[in-house]
């Protein structure tokens, strides 16, 4: 005989568990596209991201002398852990450094490569950043204006792709850096891997990079900044315009005034990003956490 009472009790619970399971999914679901849709670039207005940017803006100095410092770098030992010495020269322009591998966390404009040529060496991994406290001790150190050369972006690092790579964390991007001592360097996409802390640590680029020119000079006209060398920069669109002299290329940075943010997946952050052209080719920098 037929338990009625029973069969529809278990139907109840069976017709209960799976209305439950799909309000569970419809939810993950919801989540799941909500989170999608927060990685995805939204357009900003210009005042939202120069304020952040002024609010987060580097202070500069000049070395009126010679400066005994520490750099930090990465290695087996942890996350800027691994020490080189060095000595820079007198007229350097520098700003705070910084404790984090990742750029998108770091604050500031790095000093170039050159300068810092002699510190990198084997077990030491990343850029090597000046101690995040520099410019506390204002002795010999003269304040003076952002360089007419950098730009009040958070590290001014310029990656390749333009809004396309912003939105996308597996595009590869190339670089472009502006440092604070007025070189502009460029590096391929390269990762190099290494142990730290017994984990497993990739940078997308290698420590020197493929090309670098000292600028020459600077002139802003508008929307646009036009960089000065001698020799050509490799790899960026700059442009032959004199034979001899100082200032033989030319590289026109034009500001599209076009930002836009999203929900980084890597820092778990909304980041804004500033979209440029480099000799009209499509690059973004990261202009704010």
């Amino acid at each position: 005989m037929v338990n009625l009472k029973g069969e529809l009790n278990m139907r109840h619970n069976l017709l209960g568990t799976v209305l439950l399971s799909m309000l569970v999914g419809l939810f993950v679901t919801a989540m799941s596209v909500s989170a999608a849709a927060g990685t995805k670039p939204v357009r900003e207005t210009s005042t939202t991201v120069n304020a952040l940017s002024e609010s987060r803006a580097s202070k500069y100095y000049r070395l009126n002398r010679a400066k005994k410092t520490k750099l930090r770098f990465s290695g087996a030992a942890g996350e800027g852990q691994v020490i080189r010495r060095i000595t820079l020269p007198k007229g350097t322009v520098v700003t705070d450094g910084s404790v984090y591998d990742n750029p998108l966390m770091n604050d500031t404009p790095d000093l170039s490569y050159y300068v810092k040529r002699h510190t990198y060496a084997k077990g030491a991994y990343g850029t090597g950043f000046l101690p995040a406290m520099f410019t506390f001790n204002k002795s010999g150190l003269t304040r003076i204006k952002r360089p007419a050369y950098l730009f009040p972006n958070q590290t001014n690092y310029f990656y390749t792709g333009g809004l396309k790579a912003f939105g996308d964390d597996q595009y590869h991007s190339n670089l472009v850096k502006i440092t604070t001592d007025g070189y502009v360097e460029y590096y391929r996409y390269h990762p190099v891997t290494f142990t730290e802390e017994k984990k497993a640590v990739t940078f997308d680029y290698r420590q020197k990079p493929t090309s670098y020119v000292k600028i020459q000079k600077t002139l802003k006209k508008g929307a646009k900044t036009y960089l000065y060398f001698k020799p050509n920069l490799k790899g960026v669109n700059d442009k032959h315009i004199h034979k001899t002299g100082n200032y033989r290329y030319r590289l026109t940075i034009n500001n599209l005034h076009t930002p836009y943010s999203r929900i980084n997946p890597t820092v778990n952050f909304r980041v804004y990003a500033s979209l440029y052209t480099f000799g009209g080719q499509a690059y973004y920098s990261i202009a704010a956490l």
